[in-house]
């Protein structure tokens, strides 16, 4: 059996990858804080926020370690918002874009899956 769906849609997440990417950016470009990006890419969850959202430093990990998204060479130390703004800079560089960097990480999140 498969299961056919658009590329923008991530295997096994609750998540699409553009909303995924989008919230890298806004952590990490935008220097947003946690609740403050969940609540711009899910602004009305079922049972309300909690305090943190470990979803977000998951996708970090997962995109430094080359499993979500393209691999993206992200040095090992610092902190996860620094890890954040070097996935959206290096995303970004890609897809160029007229209206920002973090516009840019959502059109072009989508062609990155596979390079």
């Amino acid at each position: 059996m498969f299961t056919v769906a658009p590329a923008e849609v991530a295997s096994l997440r609750r998540y699409a990858l553009t909303a995924i990417a989008w919230a890298v950016a806004l952590f990490g470009h935008e220097r947003l804080a946690v609740a403050e990006v969940r609540r711009r890419i899910r602004p009305d969850p079922p049972g309300g926020f909690d305090d943190g959202w470990r979803t977000l430093r998951r996708w970090i990990r997962q995109i430094a370690q080359g499993r979500l998204l393209a691999p993206v060479r992200v040095p090992p130390d610092g902190t996860y918002r620094d890890q954040a703004q070097h996935i959206t800079h290096a995303i970004a560089a890609r897809f160029p874009s007229s209206t920002g960097i973090t516009q840019a990480v959502r059109i072009g999140s989508t062609r990155v899956i596979t390079m």
